[in-house]
C-alpha cells in the first residue's frame, strides 16, 4: 500500500540533508518526487543515486 505513497519534497540547497532524508525514507517504499531549482546541480547530484523524479521549479519560491 505504501508503494502507493508518492512523497512530494520541496528543496533548494539541500546537498548535505536531504541524501540522508532519503536514505532513512527508503525503508517506506515511497515513490519521491523531489523539486527543485535546475540549476541546484549540487543537490541534483547528491541526490542521483536514489533516483528520484525531478521537478524543476518555474519561478522563485517565497523565500528567493
Amino acid at each position: 500500500m505504501l508503494d502507493e505513497i508518492t512523497l512530494i519534497i520541496p528543496a533548494k540547497s539541500e546537498k548535505e540533508s536531504l541524501p540522508n532524508v532519503l536514505d532513512k525514507l527508503n525503508i517506506y517504499k515511497f515513490k519521491h518526487l523531489i523539486i527543485l531549482s535546475k540549476d541546484d546541480n549540487e543537490t541534483i547530484g547528491a541526490i542521483e543515486k536514489h533516483n528520484p523524479k525531478i521537478i524543476h521549479q518555474k519561478s522563485s519560491g517565497y523565500g528567493d
